[in-house]
């Protein structure tokens, strides 16, 4: 049986293996944001006992970091393109499960590869991808009747982040579907799912409770915790604003699908897992845009993807096949090929801006100051590891900041100041007795400094 399982999927399994080499192949040890910068370190130290409601995808980089060479920063990437690849096959399992067809099954789990915000995730290890992952993961397990594996999957999303219950009614849906050879009198249909909820509820908490427990003063009241987190006020019209905003940018092309498919998911004895997609929709729109932390939309979609392929083979049967099925198609190259190139691009950006600032380390005796038109954590947390390799605050600043401490700085007369950008600072009085412009190259650029006379 498994043999026959394994030669079935063979063509999806190959596809698949190819796309996880070329993606790992644009892997680059680069950092989206601030947030990747410090959870990275905590991977270096070991640290898992901060920020741990995102604990799960720290555990994740831990498993990478033994398990791969190289740098932590490109580990941790190539880890969550191996994720993200892991929820593209879920999305298959649970599309085909719910069409019967292989070809329209391939096809939503390229719609979700062809989503910008999902590849870009994976090249530049965003925590949503690998939550978006194990939620995708946790509803195949159901529709395919693994229930302790549906809700093993369901508790390590929620240590990946608590958004994750946003998802809950996805997987608690799917197992409806998932009876096989039980009575269809409603009493015992009713304890049969009973059951279902029941050990899925036991395996979800087996994952998920002990770890909380053990953490659940920084899990909870911590600056990151659940309930001190920074959150947006209660408005719904900003909450859609945003939502649309997201779906406009991100799947503008594939809502057709979704829709049809939703819809037909009701005539062909799925209303309860369609019902239940409908919830999680409704529960994002009015509660995860609170959380600003972890995008809450990209999950929805990637739940959503399975339906595009319950509607194709009902479109297949009607007068303009060819045609619909083209546009599916071209929606996914048109949106895919897209959000690849910007994705690569922002890596290779990224890449260059990481080989300057090493440049830079080399050729500073001392711990420089470094200008660049914006601060703020993100850029700053980035810059000080790269450097540094820790938090190492006083090295980023802005021109009006440097303009503020002119003086000071001047009076020191010791760190060299670089100028990632030329925004034509002019320095105080002070520091032109003590500074003198230069010119150098770093990796390639030519970068402006003002170094001790």
């Amino acid at each position: 049986m498994r043999e026959a399982a394994l030669k079935a999927h063979a063509p999806a399994l190959a596809l698949l293996a190819l796309l996880a080499t070329y993606l790992l192949a644009s892997v680059e040890p680069v950092l989206q944001n601030g947030d990747s910068a410090v959870y990275n370190q905590q991977v270096d130290e070991l640290d898992l006992g901060v920020r741990t409601t995102h604990i799960g995808y720290m555990a994740l980089g831990v498993a990478a970091r033994a398990l791969m060479p190289g740098l932590t920063d490109a580990v941790m990437n190539a880890m969550t393109v191996l994720v993200a690849c892991l929820g593209l096959c879920a999305v298959y399992l649970s599309a085909l499960r719910l069409s019967g067809s292989t070809a329209a099954s391939l096809l939503a789990a390229a719609a979700l590869l062809a989503i910008p915000a999902y590849v870009r995730g994976a090249l530049l290890s965003e925590v949503d991808v690998p939550l978006a992952a194990f939620a995708s993961v946790s509803f195949a397990a159901a529709l395919h009747g693994r229930v302790a594996l549906a809700g093993a999957a369901f508790g390590f999303a929620m240590l990946i982040s608590p958004l994750a219950a946003l998802a809950l009614p996805a997987p608690l849906g799917a197992l409806w579907v998932a009876r096989s050879a039980e009575p269809e009198e409603p009493r015992a249909l009713a304890l049969a799912y009973a059951r279902r909820i029941a050990w899925f509820a036991g395996a979800s908490l087996l994952v998920y409770a002990p770890v909380v427990a053990l953490n659940h003063q920084d899990y909870f009241w911590a600056g990151r915790g659940i309930f001190g987190a920074p959150r947006e006020p209660f408005d719904l019209a900003a909450h859609a604003k945003r939502s649309i905003a997201f779906a406009r940018a991100q799947c503008l092309f594939f809502l057709p699908f979704y829709a049809a498919g939703i819809a037909l998911a009701f005539r062909r004895q799925l209303g309860v897992p369609a019902f239940a997609l409908v919830v999680v929709l409704l529960a994002t729109l009015v509660l995860g845009d609170r959380f600003r932390d972890v995008p809450a939309q990209l999950t929805s979609v990637a739940l959503l993807s399975p339906f595009i392929a319950l509607a194709l083979p009902v479109i297949e049967k009607r007068a303009h096949v060819a045609l619909l099925w083209a546009a599916c198609a071209l929606a996914i190259a048109w949106s895919g090929w897209n959000g690849l190139q910007r994705a690569q691009l922002e890596v290779a950006q990224r890449s260059d801006e990481r080989d300057v600032l090493l440049a830079l380390r080399e050729v500073s005796p001392l711990r420089p100051i470094v200008i660049a038109p914006t601060s703020g954590f993100h850029n700053a947390r980035r810059i000080e590891r790269i450097l540094f390799g820790k938090k190492d605050p006083g090295v980023l600043l802005t021109p009006g900041e440097l303009g503020q401490r002119c003086t000071d700085i001047a009076r020191e007369a010791q760190r060299g100041i670089w100028f990632l950008k030329d925004v034509g600072f002019k320095p105080c009085s002070a520091m032109k007795e003590k500074y003198a412009w230069s010119r150098h190259s770093l990796a390639g650029k030519s970068v402006r400094a003002l170094l001790p006379q």
